[in-house]
């Protein structure tokens, strides 16, 4: 669709001499190929198929009591027989909560990783806050927030991405091995920690982010928080 030229006037020239000028339209943000195809939109449809609202319910749910039962199992409560027993369902305990950590990640980084591509291509070209990718005036609450922070937070969120598959592969090594080396358990808490200490900071950057556009008056009278930028997807949703 080719777009109108916006019309523009001299404002040092009295009205009724005014001159009309035509303005070449403005150029919008330019596609890149490598994540703007069809192939790309169908993995992060699917991805974004993974996460609902039963399968938060569900998810959530199932955090709430495999943390009781870890909680019971270090505290005494309760034993499955013997030390050891106790030591493998806290093993198994934690990588239950890691596996669905792992799952929130996997459906938030496709999305998160293209944001950083068109971000990008939108400072290049200038595209105005309050607009959103395809160049509209946006009624996305994200959109309004200036370009670099934008940048910022879909940086910590692909790390956090990163951070915790990670995590999960040296997880996955240690089970492997049938037992806890306690060197490659610290190292992959450390990565875990790192991981959710970046969506933490992105979350509380996000949240204050809106709190100050609404209090400067520049959010928009209806907004809609995307997926890409809540705290849900750190871990299962911002």
């Amino acid at each position: 669709m080719t777009e109108e030229p916006t019309t523009m006037s001299k404002s040092w020239v009295d009205e009724d001499l005014q001159e009309t000028l035509l303005a070449s339209p403005s150029r919008g943000p330019r596609r890149n190929p490598f994540c703007e195809n069809r192939y790309v939109d169908k993995v992060i449809g699917c991805a974004n198929t993974m996460v609902n609202k039963q399968i938060l319910i569900f998810a959530g749910i199932l955090v709430i009591l495999d943390a009781i039962f870890y909680i019971l199992l270090k505290c005494d409560v309760i034993n499955l027989g013997s030390r050891e027993r106790d030591d493998e369902g806290k093993f198994v305990s934690v990588e239950i909560m890691m596996a669905l950590y792992t799952y929130g990640c996997i459906s938030t980084f496709p999305s998160v990783f293209r944001n950083i591509f068109r971000l990008h291509q939108m400072r290049i070209s200038d595209t105005p806050d309050g607009n959103d990718w395809e160049g509209h005036t946006s009624s996305n609450l994200f959109d309004y927030i200036p370009i670099i922070g934008r940048i910022f937070i879909c940086v910590l969120l692909n790390l956090m991405c990163i951070l915790q598959f990670i995590n999960e592969g040296i997880r996955i090594n240690i089970y492997s091995q049938s037992k806890e080396n306690n060197f490659d358990f610290r190292v992959a808490t450390l990565f875990f920690i790192s991981s959710l200490s970046c969506a933490l900071v992105a979350s509380v950057y996000l949240l204050f982010m809106h709190i100050f556009l609404k209090i400067t008056g520049r959010a928009p009278t209806t907004n809609e928080v995307p997926a890409s930028s809540t705290f849900f997807s750190s871990p299962l949703s911002i």
